[in-house]
């Protein structure tokens, strides 16, 4: 069915939702991609070991993700309600979003492998130190760190 005969046989109650429905995919598929771009810049400063701004963008990631699920609390009463799943745009939309929210999924797998490495990386390093014997000698220029007083 086309789109056109589609939407003239639906009712008015059900257009506007359809419509509705079309700009909150769009807005879902805008927020992965921006999940995507934000992963890519997190991979960029994990490898650069910025971690502060790689926790900026997990951050920026946590709310897209909040973002998503709040457009999904809508979108799914939507869907269930009015035979939508038939419009030809809306398929091409979800289908778009599947494959985005798996992109999403490679990428965030790829950034926690990272991740874990780097803090491996990092624990070892911090055993090392802990372990070297001359971590442990006072320096002679050191202060004291008890002051006997005599009365």
């Amino acid at each position: 069915m086309k789109e056109q005969d589609f939407l003239k046989a639906a009712t008015p109650e059900a257009r506007a939702a359809i419509t509705r429905l079309r700009e909150l995919l769009g807005a879902q598929r805008d927020t992965l991609r921006t999940c995507l771009s934000a992963l890519a810049k997190q991979k960029e400063k994990i490898e650069q070991n910025q971690g502060e701004d790689a926790l900026f963008h997990a951050e920026l990631l946590e709310q897209a993700m909040r973002d998503i699920l709040a457009v999904q609390k809508v979108i799914q009463p939507l869907m269930a309600r009015f035979p939508c799943r038939t419009e030809p745009e809306i398929r091409a939309i979800t289908r778009n979003i599947r494959d985005i929210q798996e992109e999403v999924r490679a990428r965030a797998r790829e950034n926690t492998e990272l991740l874990g490495k780097r803090r491996a990386f990092l624990a070892a390093e911090i055993q090392k130190i802990q372990k070297n014997p001359l971590r442990k000698r006072m320096s002679p220029h050191a202060p004291p760190s008890m002051i006997d007083m005599e009365i």
